[in-house]
């Protein structure tokens, strides 16, 4: 469980997750339940390749660690990671986030993502606060209120690299990078002007690293990459053989250099699909090939299947998440029939409710050796966005949420629908029980209570007015 981090440590070497070291006493033990203080930047001088924050468990900082930093007989023996799938802020997003505030996008599932020793999801927007927010639908940028909310909701770390991550420029990506270490949130896949996006962000976990790679494999715009010295993605397109050879290079590299266990995160494939293309299907597996123990990819803002992959002439299997689909957007809020492809030929996303569905990976690290990280369990549980749009009074804001799909759809015939249909198209065998969750009680009363309440207002009639006409 989270539980507090230091608070002035600056760009230290790696983010501490239910590990060994030593508790100093600069470290302040927090709730599970408190935002967290933003760190101060350190001098841009350092090297920044490896993780920026430092947290150490409660119960290590009230003594659970020996003198001397042995590790006690209550250190933990599991950590959990939570990945969520795409946070894309279109118009409306931004404007509940203003209405109702930041809490509210993540409050039905906040209680699991705080409880989780680490949790991530794919940032698909820049976040640069000195330029404004686009009111393009296919251009985006967020401002501190954002990340401020995902720093809030528990993430310590988000994907940067995607499609959308120059939708403000090079110097956006510098920006991004910035804000995003300024709140205490990791910024994968993206670096500044000094470093190497493809160097692996380093987590301690259970006192071993857990190394994480991302890149995009698209952008929206045909450009030529930055070079060194300037602020840039992880990049691995498909159609440019060097930037495909220099990720698996990175992925060799990182397991050169002490990672216990190692996760690529890949924002690749085609909108709008339910399984992955060929060509994609093979760069995943050779990741796996190349050493990655986990794979999960994210961008066609709808599941994918989950694959337990066997690595040719090893005993490896990797689990790989093709595509995570969204985590909260304002995609398919007209999706109130259930709609699951596309009709007559012509495909609109407000109408497709695979776009309000979601994979939550989630994933069990033992340590049965030192030096080493074992992924003990790992599989998905299903989220669901909240943001049919409600009755409301005109120039009211949509209400939007991420939430965990009530279980088996509850009673709702449309959940009870998308339910099945998502474990024919995921498959059902790589579903977890919900008790895999970290705080899955709390975080399922509060989904159920939220999904249930908006679904019940959708099916709600509307009103009559009983005012009288005026006589004519």
């Amino acid at each position: 469980m989270k539980a507090g981090r230091t608070s002035a440590v600056g760009w230290s070497s790696v983010l501490v997750v239910a590990g060994f070291a030593a508790a100093s006493s600069s470290v302040v033990a927090q709730s599970a339940a408190a935002p967290r203080a933003p760190l101060a930047l350190r001098d841009a001088s350092v090297d920044a390749a490896t993780l920026d924050v430092a947290r150490v468990d409660a119960a290590r900082v009230e003594g659970g660690l020996t003198e001397g930093g042995a590790r006690a007989t209550n250190a933990p023996r599991e950590a959990v990671l939570v990945f969520g799938g795409d946070l894309v802020p279109h118009l409306e997003v931004h404007r509940s986030l203003a209405a109702k505030g930041g809490a509210s996008l993540f409050a039905p599932m906040v209680a699991a993502l705080r409880a989780a020793d680490v949790a991530m999801l794919n940032f698909e927007t820049p976040a640069a606060p000195s330029r404004p927010i686009p009111t393009s639908q296919m251009q985006f940028n967020a401002h501190d209120d954002l990340v401020r909310a995902v720093a809030e909701a528990g993430f310590d770390a988000v994907s940067v690299a995607n499609n959308h991550g120059y939708d403000q420029g090079v110097d956006g990506v510098g920006e991004t990078v910035r804000t995003l270490r300024a709140a205490n949130v990791v910024p994968v896949g993206g670096a500044l002007a000094d470093e190497d996006p493809l160097v692996a962000s380093r987590i301690t976990v259970l006192g071993e690293t857990l190394c994480v790679l991302a890149a995009t494999r698209l952008l929206n715009f045909d450009m030529e990459m930055p070079g060194p010295g300037r602020p840039r993605l992880g990049v691995a397109r498909e159609a440019i053989v060097r930037e495909r050879e220099a990720f698996i290079a990175a992925i060799r590299q990182a397991k050169a250099s002490g990672c216990a266990s190692l996760m690529v995160t890949l924002h690749s494939g085609t909108e709008y699909t339910d399984r992955p293309e060929a060509r994609d299907r093979t760069f995943f597996r050779r990741c796996a090939d190349e050493g990655a123990d986990v794979v999960i990819g994210h961008h066609p803002h709808t599941p994918h299947p989950v694959e337990r992959y066997r690595v040719p002439g090893s005993q490896r299997t990797v689990t790989i998440f093709y595509s995570l689909g969204n985590f909260l957007s304002n995609q398919g809020a007209a999706a109130e029939a259930g709609i699951d492809s596309d009709a007559n030929g012509v495909h609109n996303v407000n109408f497709d409710a695979r776009t309000r569905e979601g994979l939550l990976a989630v994933l069990r690290f033992t340590r049965p050796a030192p030096g080493q990280l074992a992924i003990a369990r790992a599989g998905w549980l299903p989220t669901w966005t909240i943001n049919a749009p409600l009755r409301r009074r005109a120039g009211e804001a949509q209400t939007i949420q991420a939430a965990l799909m009530p279980w088996q759809g509850g009673d709702d015939p449309l959940l009870r629908a998308r339910w099945a249909s998502l474990l024919r198209r995921v498959g059902e065998e790589t579903l977890l029980d919900r008790s895999e969750l970290p705080a899955s009680e709390e975080a399922y009363a509060s989904s159920d209570r939220a999904v249930f309440a908006s679904r019940e207002e959708v099916r709600r009639p509307a009103r009559r007015s009983t005012a009288r006409a005026p006589r004519r």
